[in-house]
Parts: C-alpha cells; structure tokens; sequence
C-alpha cells in the first residue's frame, strides 16, 4: 500500500505521524518513490535487506524507510500503540540466551567520519543487521566527547537528535522512542547501558547531591578544608554538610532562572546549559569536588592528594591493596556515587565497622532504571563497570543474620545489583540483564541475576595457538547453569583500548579474520553450550572506529566491502537454514594448523554431519600444501560412502579476494571406509563448509 495516501496513517502513534509529516516535505525522486515498496518485499522475503551497504542505505531518503516501518506496522497490526516490548509476555529472562546482538552507538552512523549519526538516519541500518538483539550505548548527554561519561541521565545527546525533525516540532524522547520502535518491528530485543557514575560535571550531581560523595578544598585549593583529613572528609556527618551547601547553592540559582529541573527530559538544549556551567563555577569556586571511582584493583575510595592548577581539578590518590600507585588505571572524569556510607580513602574497609548502604542512592538507582525502561520500552540492561564485583566484597557470617557481604570498594555489590534486578523483575519478569565482563564464570555472574557476559575469547588474535584453545573450549563445553551464558563476541566496542589489543579488529585481522570469526560464531559454536552471536556495528562490511566513535564526536569509516558484506549474508541465511539440526548437533573434533584450521560436526542422528574449514588469520606460510585427517568421521557399524555436498565455498587468493569455487578447486578428499577418515589435501587457501551424508551399500 501506499502509505503515504492511505487514510490508515491516522491510526499511527502520534509522534510516527508528525514523523511522517515532516519527511514528506523532504522531495523525492521517482526512484525512491518505488524503493520503499522494493525493499519492504524483499524484507519480507528474506527478512533482511541484503542488497546494499550500509552507506548506501544512509543515504537513502528518510521517507523510504519510514513507508517501510509503517508498511511493517500495519502487516503487524498495530493500530495507534506502540509496537511490544519483547519482554511484554516473558516470563523469565532466559530468552536473551536464544538470541544474538550488535552493539550499536548511534553517534557513530554518520555518513562520513566528520559527522555524526542521528536517529532517525540509524533506523535505516537495522534491517541489514542479522541479529535479534541491538545493545544501545549511553545515548544521553556527554561531556568530554565521551559517551560512556554522562552528563545528563535524561536529556538525549542533541549530538545524535536528527535537527529537522526536532525544529518540526519532533522531540528527542519521541525520535528515540521511534528508533526503539522500529527495533520492535523487526522482533529484536533493545537494550541499554546503565554506568554506576556520571561525568564530573553532571546535571545530576546538582539536583541531586546527596547521591554523591564530596571533597571541600579551601579557597586557595593548596589543600583540604580547614586543613581537614581527608577520612574526616569522608565521613556520612560532613558528607551531608556538603551536600546540604551545594543544595542551597543550587536552589538560589534555579530559583534565580525560574528553573524546576536542571536535568529534565523535555528541555531543549541552551535552554539550561548556561545555568548548570554558572553553578559548576559557583561550586567549585567554593571548593566542592565530587570523588571519582576508584580503579579496578584499588579499595575504598581514592584520596586527595593534590589540586592541578592548571587543569583546575583535584589529582587524586589511588592505591592498590599494597599501597602501590595506580593513577594509570584511573577514570577520574567521572563523578562515583556515593554507594556506601563510611568508606575511608584507600583503606580495606575494617568488618567491625563495615560500611552502610546508602539507601538514598538505593532507591534513586531503582526508580531511575524502572521510569527508562517503561518511557522507552527497554528489554534488557547492560550494567558497565561491574568487571570485578566479585573481588571486592568481604563475606563473613554473622549470627541471626547469616552470610552478609562486606564491600571493600565503591562499587555495587553481587547481593546489591541483585536486589536491584529483583526490584525490576517485580514489574518485568522477563528483564533481561548483561554485565560488562569478559570472563567465563557465567555460574558466579548467574547469582546476581545476570544473563550474559562475554567470553574472553573474544580478547584473543585469531592465530593457530589460540584457535586450538578455542575449538578446546568449543568441544569440552558444559552448561554450567540454565540463566546465564557466554556471548560468542566477534569484537566488542572496546577492544581497540591499548590496554586491550590497541588496534580495531578490520585492520588488525582484515577480511580474512573478520570472516573466520562470523564463520566459527555460527558453524562451530553449536549445539545446547551455544553462545549467542554478539557484533559490533561496522563488523559486517569491514567498517572500523568504534572505539574511536565512542571517545569523539565522529562516525565509523565506512569500508562498504562488498565481499565481507556477502559472506556475512551468507553465513547468516546458512545458518537460518541450519539451526535447528546444529542446535542438536555437537562439534567432536578439530585440527590446527599453521594455515588451515578445520572441524567435524556431527547430528546425533549419526546419518548426517558438516566439515568446516577456515584458513588461519595470522598466517605462517600460507603456501604451503596440507593435510588434514579428519578420523572416525561418524561412529557407524554399518559400512556406508559418505556423500559430500558443499554449502559454502570459497578460494581466497594471495591479495585475500574471496572467490566463489568447488571443494575439487581447494582441496583434495580421500574417504577411507574402512576407518572411516576423510583426509584433505588442501591445495590452495580457502573457507569451506561442507554437508556430509552417509549413504549405505
């Protein structure tokens, strides 16, 4: 239909309809008057848009996809609500464990890396995406340039907020809503990443003091107040002397601007920007700074232990539990909340004098995360900075009380994250919730009612020491328990940190091991330990800066590689075709060599099976011919011949051009049946999938 005529436009959401309205005034082209309907078809068909990068479908006319959504609307029936949470009828949250998920930053879907994405241009990348699952980084208000350093927990980043549709009267909650919807449409699950910190200038700290802990220089800033000790500082009785001051400070000045929130969804952006940058000059002109997290392996708080007068900000003291110098690990642009009652700078905290819980941040954090997901319709949360929870908490037993968790830093606690999931789940059963952490100790993560973290593997160069390791892993994998899971990451919005591999994954494996990693994440990570897939956006067409995206204003570079791009549809539509019979499968064996790596699935059927081969990214020789015995390829009595089909086959030449070819091309097979072996001899580098069905004589 056509929806642009059709008089069922009034059965729409009100904001798709002021949507529609302002891309109609936009003209179009006779050619994208038809495009909408071509690519609505093919969706349907395919239930994907496979036909165009990325950068193609950017730009795109807006009204070309939004036809396309509103097309999908109706096929659905909805009429005048918004398309359902996937966690609407769930009753639990295992469902996260069935699906698989891209990591997108919105900012970072600009056409070119000097720009930045809006949200309204990012619903038109979601169909090329073969996922279930879109992981949203922090959308709100940044400083520094730094997404995961919030500003604001309510008002949108106006650096992603589409300005024509804004200036046409469509406001950032409503275009975000809108993007969360067309996620919906396309059944996949939305979720979002929650930090336990803000920038250190945030709107936050300001209407709301008392959620964080204070320092008070004096006004020189050549030290503390009153030349006080900084643990005096620290302690609950000065705490609410500070928080009490900037208070007052606060209210004059909101009172002075006729202002009612300073951290208000609605605002407009200037409308009280000036406002909250005057009383962070008043407040720092007094003194008042707010404590930064302390690093991963530092205890309590940090200390004080100078003012930067150039930076004009405090440099902190962090020590580890050795009293070691850890100011490289520091994150001292944020401002921590103020968790725990008590805590003393850089000291182990005494369990006679354990710390309290701060029940005023407590019952903020609830409230906050149950109004976000019921405004946007969330299904899952991702809590950042929860990597080492389990290192920094005392247990003792204490009688009548039974086993308490003393914690040891200023971080969330196992028992407390899990209260505040069990708060939630109250209203969603089927809230889904992943933690940052890489790490294989699903069964620890389980308890505080996580359902994924990623595996470590992700972590490792896909060269053949590491490959053994992971197909180990693969053939050893046990379900350690039924409510948490493992993500199989083909990268993470992180991994180019120097302090992790300190290069994208496009330019530090290119083609060759972008393609490997989809590869296995489908076709060797199988059966009832299957890990959900987990991408990064850019991942599929050899596209890269993510890390760089999240730390600036700018967009990925585009590489729009038509190859990577294909495969990538291809191993996705395989594996569609595949599921089921791999999810009853079960990898049994595995050969590493310097250039080629290959494996055996079998189906439990015994009568059917898959050889995948893949050439090694990080190559030694890639000239040299191998041979690879694949033994006791299914466990028959009977004699059989094995018949071969090729799913997926392609030559991969010395510039690392894929190039569609037979099994003959790339290698050659010998089945002996007596021991049932099928050796290949590989005479040129390539990636293969191959069908194996035994046909008795």
């Amino acid at each position: 239909m056509n929806v642009a005529k059709d008089d069922t436009l009034k059965e729409l959401p009100k904001y798709w309809k002021k949507i529609h309205k302002c891309a109609s005034k936009i003209m179009m082209t006779e050619k994208e008057k038809y495009m909408s309907a071509y690519l609505y078809n093919q969706y349907m068909v395919k239930h994907c848009i496979s036909d165009y990068s990325f950068n193609e479908l950017l730009n795109m006319h807006d009204m070309v996809f939004i036809e396309f959504y509103i097309n999908l609307y109706f096929k659905l029936g909805y009429e005048s609500k918004r398309p359902s949470q996937v966690i609407e009828k769930a009753t639990d949250s295992n469902w996260m464990m069935e699906r698989d998920y891209c990591f997108i930053n919105l900012r970072a879907l600009g056409n070119e890396v000097a720009e930045t994405g809006n949200i309204i241009n990012a619903i038109k990348i979601l169909p090329i995406l073969r996922v279930t699952g879109i992981h949203l980084a922090p959308f709100f208000e940044c400083s520094e340039g730094i997404i995961y350093c919030q500003k604001s927990f309510h008002r949108i980043n106006h650096e992603i907020v589409n300005k024509l549709y804004l200036d046409n009267g469509v406001m950032p909650v409503e275009q975000m809503k809108f993007f969360i919807d067309c996620c919906h449409l396309l059944d996949m699950a939305v979720g979002f990443d929650i930090t336990p910190h803000t920038s250190y200038d945030s709107a936050l700290r300001l209407e709301n003091p008392s959620l964080f802990r204070w320092v008070k220089l004096s006004k020189n800033k050549e030290n503390l107040y009153s030349d006080m000790n900084i643990d005096d500082q620290y302690t609950n009785d000065f705490q609410k002397k500070c928080q009490n001051e900037i208070h007052a400070i606060v209210e004059k000045h909101k009172k002075d601007k006729s202002i009612d929130n300073l951290d208000a969804e609605e605002l407009l952006y200037g409308e009280v920007d000036a406002t909250i940058d005057e009383i962070n000059r008043c407040i720092l002109e007094e003194g008042f700074y707010t404590v930064p997290p302390h690093t991963w392996n530092g205890f309590a708080v940090p200390g004080f232990k100078k003012f930067a007068c150039n930076s004009q900000m405090p440099i902190w003291e962090y020590r580890d539990k050795y009293g070691q110098n850890q100011g490289e690990h520091a994150i001292w642009l944020h401002a921590n909340y103020y968790i725990h009652l008590e805590m003393k700078a850089n000291k182990i905290p005494c369990i006679e004098n354990n710390s309290i819980k701060n029940e005023n941040f407590f019952d903020f954090f609830k409230k906050y995360l149950r109004d976000i997901i019921a405004n946007y319709l969330f299904d899952y949360i991702r809590i950042d900075y929860v990597d080492h929870i389990f290192d920094k908490v005392e247990k003792i037993f204490i009688l009548n009380e039974g086993e308490k968790e003393i914690p040891l830093t200023e971080m969330l606690t196992p028992n407390e994250i899990l209260e505040i999931i069990n708060y939630l789940r109250d209203t969603w059963p089927g809230l889904g919730m992943q933690a940052d952490h890489l790490g294989k100790d699903v069964t620890m993560y389980a308890k505080a009612g996580f359902n994924l973290i990623t595996n470590s593997d992700v972590s490792l160069e896909y060269n053949s020491v590491n490959l053994r390791k992971i197909f180990g892993n693969l053939i050893n994998a046990k379900q350690e328990c039924k409510s948490c899971r493992m993500l199989w990451a083909i990268d993470t919005h992180d991994m180019a940190h120097p302090l992790f591999l300190g290069k994208e994954l496009a330019l530090r494996e290119g083609k060759m091991g972008i393609v490997v990693r989809f590869f296995l994440s489908r076709f060797a990570n199988i059966g009832r330990e299957r890990q959900p897939k987990y991408e990064v956006i850019g991942n599929q067409d050899l596209s890269f800066g993510i890390h760089r995206a999240n730390n600036r204003p700018e967009s990925l570079s585009w590489k729009s590689n038509q190859e990577v791009l294909e495969i990538y549809h291809e191993i996705e539509t395989q594996y569609l075709l595949m599921r089921e019979d791999l999810n009853e499968s079960k990898l049994v064996q595995f050969t590493v060599t310097n250039n080629v790596a290959s494996f055996l699935v079998c189906h439990p059927s015994l009568l059917k099976g898959w050889i995948g081969v893949v050439p090694v990214p990080i190559v030694g020789n890639n000239k040299e011919i191998e041979t690879i015995t694949l033994d006791n390829i299914f466990a028959f009595k009977d004699r059989g011949i094995p018949i071969l089909k090729s799913i997926i086959c392609y030559e991969i030449s010395e510039s690392d051009h894929f190039n569609r070819t037979s099994i003959e091309h790339l290698c050659i097979l010998n089945f002996c049946n007596t021991s049932k072996k099928i050796e290949l001899t590989f005479s040129n580098k390539g990636l293969m999938l191959i069908e194996v069905n035994m046909k008795y004589y």
